[in-house]
């Protein structure tokens, strides 16, 4: 009975200790990400995990994260650094929706390709869902002005 006591006071000393050290930060490393306030994750087919917050996007490697922001002078940076959502096709690829744009990870060169979302009066709509249908076409869902589609093997 004694062994018995003595392995649940373990337990429970364990426990107590755990969420002591996850309230203080110690158990994750949320000073690594571009931003605490998270918005979307996905995992690709290389095994990265991807994080989009409201403070561009980070890719985390299983040792170290990897954060990516938009520069206004490089057209293959993000398009924003807020990251609504993201997506992997059947081919692989990575897709990212972000509040001023659509874009595609280049893994071979490390950065991004923007597609072009903006409607008849200049205004670039808010990507909100990606999803791809039976025919590869990948469908972008926005925020008021509609639901567009990406011919597949085209940057259209």
């Amino acid at each position: 009975m004694k062994k018995h006591r003595t392995t649940v006071y373990l337990i429970i000393s364990l426990i107590v200790t755990l969420f002591a050290s996850a309230d203080s930060g110690h158990l994750f490393t949320s000073d690594k990400l571009s931003s605490s306030l998270i918005n979307c994750i996905c995992q690709d087919k290389y095994g990265y995990i991807w994080v989009g917050t409201d403070y561009g996007l980070s890719r985390f490697d299983g040792y170290r994260f990897t954060n990516y922001h938009h520069a206004s002078e490089d057209t293959t940076s993000l398009v924003d650094n807020t990251v609504q959502d993201l997506f992997v096709d059947s081919k692989g690829n990575l897709w990212i929706g972000g509040s001023k744009g659509f874009m595609r990870y280049d893994y071979g060169n490390d950065n991004f390709v923007r597609y072009n979302f903006v409607d008849s009066a200049g205004i670039t709509p808010r990507i909100y869902s990606i999803i791809e249908n039976h025919q590869g076409e990948i469908l972008v869902g926005t925020a008021g002005y509609g639901l567009h589609y990406v011919k597949p093997g085209t940057n259209e």
